[in-house]
């Protein structure tokens, strides 16, 4: 299989993200994006119009989202997209998202139960309800910024946000997205805080721990 180019692949993610956003937009029955990425692999990966295609994710699942049956064949599904923020976020700490970078985060203790249950909300709810979190807990700090930046995303937009009649259909909107990026960058800068997951006296990026090597 011949190999995509970077370009290749930033247009393709693009015509995703359009393609999710425009079924999103068009089914009242989807909560978020997440749902309506489910949506489109179900649908995507069917086994015909005449299978029994269910969306299962939830709880207790480990991390299958649909599956399709049509006489004796099964297709199994996982939709897990990464989140555009937090893996924003991790470029900037560590850059490249290559094989040694996903090596070792995918050791460090907070992933270790995400890669056993494939949850992701499970994840995020288990690390902004800690009252610490181990040294090495890279992804469940990113977890408590990105709340934290949103908490405060709202609290500044909530006025305008809740005047409009689909308040989902705005909070996908690339200029909401670029606005909250730019808040979250903002709020990266902040030494005063002190948190679980950022001590009084750094940034949130030099407060992340450094890459270290297997044991």
């Amino acid at each position: 299989m011949a190999k995509l180019k970077d370009e290749q692949l930033r247009c393709g993610a693009a015509s995703l993200r359009l393609e999710i956003e425009s079924l999103l937009e068009d089914n009242r029955e989807l909560s978020d994006f997440h749902e309506a990425f489910e949506q489109y692999g179900a649908k995507k990966f069917a086994l015909g119009s005449s299978a029994l295609t269910v969306r299962i994710g939830g709880k207790n699942q480990k991390g299958i989202d649909f599956y399709s049956q049509r006489g004796g064949r099964y297709h199994i599904g996982q939709c897990k997209m990464p989140d555009e923020s937090g893996t924003l976020i991790l470029s900037k700490k560590y850059g490249p998202l290559d094989a040694k970078v996903c090596r070792w985060l995918l050791g460090t203790s907070d992933v270790a139960g995400f890669t056993t249950a494939g949850e992701v909300r499970e994840a995020a709810r288990s690390a902004l309800g800690a009252g610490s979190l181990e040294k090495d807990a890279v992804v469940s700090r990113v977890f408590c910024f990105l709340r934290y930046v949103t908490e405060q995303f709202w609290a500044a937009k909530s006025e305008s946000l809740v005047s409009t009649s689909r308040i989902r259909t705005v909070l996908i909107k690339r200029s909401v997205a670029a606005e909250l990026k730019r808040e979250m960058f903002k709020r990266e800068q902040f030494k005063t805080s002190d948190e679980i997951w950022k001590p009084k006296g750094m940034t949130f990026l030099e407060s992340l721990p450094p890459i270290t090597k297997a044991k």
